[in-house]
């Protein structure tokens, strides 16, 4: 992988939101293929399919109707089938959906994953949605444009939104302490509500507190409480004095949280609710454990050089996220979301002073990952800058991010973690085959 997730390091995996800055690890990952492979899409304007790509390079379609040439060999994906008369799907002929699908499908089968979704809002609304793979091992059940997962610390996003809202109602002071609101923290009093939503308040992440992962692999069905995280995030040695420095760390968003409840007098889940997930219309998405969620999620894996695809879906109780990355959702509703908060012209979740103080991005020194805002990183392209979040959960991977210079969204989920798999990876094929394309 690319730097962006922490090494699973047992064999019962590291439970959810081990998402850190990518400048502050090392690494490198595979490189994304730039052309089709995978499964292709048939056409309607005559002719057998063609064979799609197999490699790096899809197949060239056929002009009227016939057959699509071979992909050149180069990665070993297995190849798929081609569209008819407008030729493979990673093909010269293709149309730029069926270009999206094959890479996405290649991508995704390159890093062996059981299945991903993903979603390309355009700056006309129109939304391609595409999945490959499957959203069940045994007994095999393809997945579907429409399906479930979880998007870990994507969350993060969401919840920065709210609090964002509350901001500009004059509710709360970004640079108020947190003791304002809560009495959880040492130095409360000098810690400030923006330095936890942008990772400067040095408070250590409960993650990697090792008797919280004890307690955690001891009972991993248990429920628990927001406070009981924050405990074993402070109880840890700061990671260095508020506002000195920048470090990830979920307890921020377990305080974000509580603030937000403090503030409102209200459940986080009504506000998110009652603010975003419903005035958006975002039918798939739900904060798990903290409300019902009325729909079967995909299933959700971990691969390992010891362990291969093991169904992780269930294995923690989803309180040990809450509001640092327990929300699940499609990959348009995710899409629907991001261009609503990003786009100039789009849902005005924020008024422009809230989405400003959002975009004050905190440089990370890091070529790709370049800096990290309100819950919001900023993040290079094949088509520029784009800003948005990724996210990891144990069984699943999230890749979210709008792009500003053709006004496009892209969002990525996958349903492993371990392995080579990389929901960024999969969203920088897109943003390739975007980058060529005109809309």
């Amino acid at each position: 992988m690319n730097g962006i997730l922490r090494r699973w390091v047992s064999a019962l995996v590291l439970p959810a939101l081990i998402y850190v800055c990518p400048a502050c690890e090392g690494g490198g990952g595979d490189g994304s293929p730039t052309g089709g492979g995978g499964a292709g899409l048939a056409t309607s304007s005559g002719g057998p399919a063609g064979t799609g790509g197999d490699g790096a390079t899809g197949g060239t379609g056929g002009d009227d109707g016939s057959d699509g040439s071979d992909g050149s060999d180069g990665t070993g994906v297995a190849s798929g089938t081609g569209g008819a008369g407008e030729g493979g799907a990673g093909g010269s002929g293709a149309s730029l959906e069926q270009r999206l699908q094959a890479a996405l499908d290649g991508t995704v089968a390159l890093q062996e994953v059981p299945g991903g979704t993903a979603a390309v809002r355009f700056p006309d609304g129109a939304v391609w949605t595409g999945a490959t793979g499957l959203r069940r091992i045994d007994p095999p059940e393809p997945m579907a444009p429409g399906s479930v997962l979880r998007i870990g610390s994507v969350t993060k996003t969401f919840v920065s939104t709210v609090l964002l809202q509350l901001w500009t109602e004059g509710a709360i002071d970004l640079d108020a302490p947190l003791s304002t609101w809560l009495d959880l923290v040492p130095d409360g009093d000098v810690v400030t509500l923006r330095q936890i939503l942008n990772h400067t308040s040095g408070i250590p992440d409960y993650f990697e507190s090792a008797a919280f992962l004890e307690a955690l692999f001891a009972e991993p069905q248990r429920p628990w409480a927001p406070e009981e995280l924050v405990a074993y995030g402070v109880a840890q040695e700061p990671y260095f004095a508020p506002g000195t420095g920048w470090r990830y760390s979920n307890t921020n968003y377990i305080l974000a949280g509580l603030v937000l409840e403090a503030a409102t007098g209200r459940p986080a889940v009504e506000e998110l609710r009652r603010r975003v997930l419903d005035p958006l219309e975002l039918g798939s998405t739900f904060l798990d454990a903290s409300e019902p969620v009325p729909v079967e999620l995909a299933r959700g894996y971990f691969s390992s050089e010891e362990i291969t695809l093991l169904d992780t879906t269930t294995r923690y109780h989803e309180s040990q996220g809450w509001t640092a990355g327990s929300l699940v959702s499609s990959a348009s509703d995710v899409a629907r979301f991001m261009a609503a908060l990003l786009d100039v012209g789009g849902g005005g979740l924020l008024e422009a002073p809230a989405l400003a103080e959002m975009k004050t991005f905190l440089p990370l020194g890091h070529p790709t990952y370049t800096g990290y805002g309100l819950g919001l990183f900023a993040r290079e392209s094949a088509i520029g800058p784009t800003y948005g979040h990724g996210g990891a959960t144990t069984g699943y991977l999230a890749s979210a991010y709008y792009a500003p210079a053709k006004g496009v969204t892209v969002t990525v989920l996958l349903s492993l973690t371990g392995g080579s798999a990389d929901a960024d990876v999969v969203a920088d094929a897109l943003f390739e085959v975007l980058g060529d394309a005109a809309f």
